[in-house]
């Protein structure tokens, strides 16, 4: 007796959606590949590292 998973039908589609999952997956972290610009993060958090209740604490 087969069990589900060795059936060709449920090979397709689990095929068919391990597929889909890398594209999404591909498509999400290729902007990531570019260049990485935090220069104006670090900015604001040197900008509020003074004061009288700093939000970023210097270490």
């Amino acid at each position: 007796m087969k069990r589900w998973y060795e059936n060709r039908f449920v090979a397709i589609i689990w095929a068919v959606a391990r597929i889909w999952l890398g594209l999404q997956w591909l498509e999400a972290g290729w902007h990531k590949l570019g260049a990485f610009d935090a220069g104006g993060f670090l900015q604001g958090a040197i900008a509020k590292a003074g004061g009288e209740f700093p939000a970023v604490q210097g270490w």
